[in-house]
C-alpha cells in the first residue's frame, strides 16, 4: 500500500513538472537574505532529480496495477501466480532505460522477494501454482516455469488420486447456469485486457497460445485415453490411421508394436 501511494504521489508530481519548475525559475529573490536565497534555490529540482523521480515511478507503477487488479470484484489465486511471476521477470530485464531504473529495480526484487519468502506460506506459494494449472488464461504462463508447472502436476495428480468421481457434490461445481453465461463471458474479457496491459507494463513475453504448442507426452496421452473410450469398436490400423497426426508419438510406437510378429 505504502509503495502505491508513493507511486499515486509521483504520478501527480510529475504530471504537474512544468509548473513545479516555472514556481522556482521565476522566483523572485528580493528582499531575501543570502542565506535564504540559497535554500530556496537547493530546493530546485534538478534534471538528474528528475530523471530519479520517473525512474521511481515506473518502477512501482506494477505494482499498483497489480493491487488494483488483486483488489477488484474476481481475483484468482491463478492471477496471483501471474502478477508475482511478472514482477519477478520485470525486475530481472537485463536492459532498464537509466542507470536508476537498474538500481530501484533491484531494490524493489529483493524487498518483494523478502516479504513473499517472509509472510507467504508454502501452502499458498503451492495453491497459486495449481490454480494456475487448472486455469486455461494461465495455464500457458505456468508452462513456462518448469518446476512450478511439475509441482503442480504433481500435487493435482494427488489430489485426483484421492477424489471419488461419483460424489453427488462433484457436479455441482462444474454445473451451467444460464443466467451468469454473460457475466462470466464479460470476466474473461476484463482478466485477458488486464493480462495484455499488464505484460505491456512489465515487459513479459506473452506465452505462445497452448493450440499451437507441440503437445507433451502428458497431453498426447490424455488424448487418447479420450479417443479410445469413444472408439472402443475400431480397427486397430483404422483408428491409427485416422488420428496418427493427433497422436504422433503413440502412433510411432503402436506402429512398431504391431509389426511385431506373434511368437517373436
Amino acid at each position: 500500500v505504502r509503495w502505491n501511494s508513493s507511486f499515486e504521489m509521483l504520478e501527480r508530481l510529475l504530471s504537474h513538472r512544468s509548473l513545479v519548475d516555472e514556481i522556482f525559475a521565476k522566483r523572485d529573490y528580493k528582499g531575501l537574505t543570502s542565506t535564504q536565497e540559497g535554500k530556496l534555490r537547493s530546493l530546485i529540482f534538478t534534471y538528474d532529480d528528475w530523471e530519479l523521480l520517473i525512474a521511481l515511478r515506473d518502477c512501482l507503477e506494477p505494482f499498483d496495477k497489480a493491487t488494483t487488479a488483486l483488489s477488484g470484484d474476481y481475483p484468482t489465486q491463478s492471477m496471483s501466480y501471474f502478477v508475482i511471476q511478472s514482477l519477478h521477470e520485470n525486475f530481472q530485464h537485463s536492459f532498464n532505460p537509466t542507470y536508476y531504473h537498474a538500481v530501484i529495480n533491484k531494490s524493489l526484487y529483493f524487498q518483494s522477494k523478502y516479504y513473499l519468502d517472509a509472510f507467504l506460506r508454502s501452502a499458498q506459494k503451492i495453491g497459486m501454482k495449481v490454480a494456475a494449472f487448472l486455469d486455461p488464461v494461465f495455464h500457458g504462463d505456468l508452462i513456462a516455469y518448469k518446476e512450478d508447472y511439475e509441482m503442480a502436476k504433481r500435487v493435482v495428480m494427488e489430489a485426483m488420486q484421492q477424489t471419488d468421481p461419483l460424489e453427488p457434490d462433484a457436479s455441482a461445481v462444474l454445473s451451467y447456469d444460464e443466467s451468469r453465461n454473460s457475466s462470466s463471458t464479460a470476466n474473461a474479457a476484463h482478466i485477458m485486457l488486464f493480462k495484455s496491459n499488464f505484460m505491456n507494463i512489465t515487459g513479459k513475453q506473452a506465452s505462445s497460445p497452448l493450440s499451437i504448442q507441440p503437445l507433451t507426452a502428458d497431453f498426447e496421452m490424455a488424448a487418447f485415453f479420450i479417443l479410445v473410450r469413444d472408439n472402443e469398436s475400431i480397427d486397430f490400423r483404422m483408428f491409427w490411421r485416422n488420428h496418427s497426426c493427433v497422436l504422433p508419438r503413440l502412433s510411432q510406437v503402436a506402429r512398431q508394436y504391431n509389426l511385431v510378429q506373434l511368437g517373436t
